[in-house]
């Protein structure tokens, strides 16, 4: 059986330059791509988010004051400390030196006896407030919207000294500055936490990246997430590297540029600073980003004969056929074209063009026509649930694992529960900064034996040299393959000879 992999590269030309010095983006929706009813009118968060106090944000589980990040938040009990644990832990005598109280203790005593391990001693607490590593904030945190108490009021935050003391309800805080994080490599991420799924990384650089989203996580923070759960721009932090520095106007964390549905996985792209997220968006919006995704469909899909095209004719209408760049490699190949207007997520009609082509056909005799079918398809628009619609309402034959397309077909073949086998496993778009005037410079001036110039083939100038484009390609999930080996078969009604 052929890999799944071994897909054709077909050419595309290169979009058309446009410097662009684009400024820092504005709030707002992010572009669609496949896109889950879970997910709904969700808005994309800001990238700031004010409580009252300009120098004051939130991002996601972590928080940004003055230049700090806080990395890790302690509790004082509402019920105070226990005094004879505080003799226990720093003795008697110092106990009773500074007049330690239930509902009044120093500062040092506090983070002893709130982590034993990392301030084993006072001399340890007192290194930690001398550093300015510590930050108090008085009364406990504001609630937020899903009632949790992870709001901060920066009036009620200090920096703590030696001389301080808290009470209960107080939140004693690990800060750290941004600068140092940047230096060190690393984003501002909250102390003890992971990502609870891989999130691979397939191309990243000071400017953006691309990883490569697992099925069932959210890219951004949903209202009804467990807490327990994480979205991925929660989680890009973790695996990714800040921009070096120098880089102007990299943003605190990594941020989503468009979204896939929660089911969907496949390929995201991710901003680093501000002008590329501002640029990216731009991109998607002028559709100036070729995404191609893999399917397998339940049942043979319907084509019409009217509607084959070649690659020549896809490349003219704009979509992406091939591999940076020479449109005269594998036109003869025949694509399905579905031109089928759609409501979009605003209620409006929009036109909706995506092209597709089946790569390999096995038989299923718990699937539609008892055949699954694997497809390509690339969309030139971007519209709600749009290659599912496509397949399933013009194609007749929804995607497996489809719940909201696929009608009685996928219940009376019992693909319900395989999870939506739809992959983004393909991308070129044109360099958010490496085609700006001073990023083509930048470009032109590294060596050809610099290993950030080409990135191993995923970077390369477009044919006619104007653009640098960015290519992305990963393996479709290991279960599509898997289903396509060994596809659920109908047992066989045993029947009773009784001769």
């Amino acid at each position: 059986m052929t890999s799944l992999a071994a897909a054709d590269h077909l050419p595309s030309d290169a979009p058309q330059p446009a410097d662009s010095s684009a400024g820092p983006i504005q709030p707002g929706r992010l572009p669609y791509e496949e896109h889950t009813d879970d997910e709904g009118n969700m808005d994309d968060e800001a990238d700031t988010t004010d409580h009252g106090n300009p120098s004051s944000s939130t991002y996601s589980d972590v928080t940004i004051i003055n230049g700090f990040v806080v990395v890790r938040k302690l509790f004082v009990p509402d019920e105070g400390f226990d005094i004879d644990f505080a003799i226990e832990v720093m003795g008697k005598e110092q106990v009773e030196r500074v007049g330690l109280k239930s509902d009044n203790v120093t500062l040092c005593a506090a983070l002893m006896m709130l982590d034993r391990n990392k301030y084993p001693s006072i001399s340890r607490a007192r290194k930690a407030l001398r550093k300015g590593n510590i930050l108090v904030h008085k009364g406990p945190l504001g609630i937020d919207d899903r009632g949790r108490r992870t709001i901060f009021d920066e009036s009620k935050c200090e920096r703590g000294l030696v001389s301080h003391r808290v009470q209960p309800n107080d939140v004693i805080c690990e800060q750290a500055k941004l600068g140092n994080q940047q230096k060190l490599q690393k984003y501002p991420v909250e102390k003890g936490k992971r990502p609870p799924f891989e999130l691979p990384v397939v191309y990243q650089d000071d400017h953006f990246a691309i990883v490569n989203k697992p099925g069932g996580v959210n890219v951004l923070f949903q209202k009804e997430q467990e807490d327990n759960e994480m979205c991925i721009k929660q989680a890009a932090p973790y695996v990714l590297k800040p921009p070096v520095c120098g880089t102007l106007n990299m943003l605190h964390r990594p941020s989503p540029v468009h979204r896939l549905d929660k089911p969907t996985s496949g390929l995201l792209l991710i901003a680093k600073t501000k002008p590329a997220k501002a640029e990216l968006v731009r991109l998607f919006t002028e559709r100036d980003v070729r995404k191609t995704y893999t399917a397998i469909i339940n049942g043979r899909p319907t084509e019409f004969s009217e509607h084959t095209i070649t690659s020549s004719q896809a490349h003219d209408l704009g979509v992406d056929v091939g591999y940076f760049g020479d449109r005269n490699a594998g036109k003869d190949i025949k694509w399905q074209l579905i031109d089928h207007a759609l409501e979009d997520n605003d209620k409006k009609t929009k036109t909706a063009v995506t092209i597709w082509r089946p790569l390999q056909c096995v038989e299923c005799s718990k699937a539609a026509d008892g055949v699954l079918t694997l497809v390509e398809l690339k969309p030139k628009s971007g519209r709600y649930h749009q290659l599912r619609r496509h397949m399933a309402w013009v194609c007749k034959r929804p995607l497996v694992g489809d719940r909201s397309y696929s009608g009685e077909i996928e219940f009376k073949h019992h693909f319900r529960d395989h999870g939506l086998y739809l992959c983004s496993n393909k991308v070129t778009l044109p360099h958010p900064y490496y085609n700006t005037t001073t990023g083509r410079m930048a470009w032109d001036a590294m060596k050809d034996s610099d290993p950030r110039k080409y990135v191993g083939g995923m970077i390369r100038l477009s044919a006619d040299k104007r653009k640098v484009l960015v290519h992305a390609e990963i393996e479709v999930p290991a279960r599509f393959q898997k289903l396509l080996d060994s596809p659920p078969e109908v047992e066989k009604e045993q029947t009773n000879d009784s001769s």
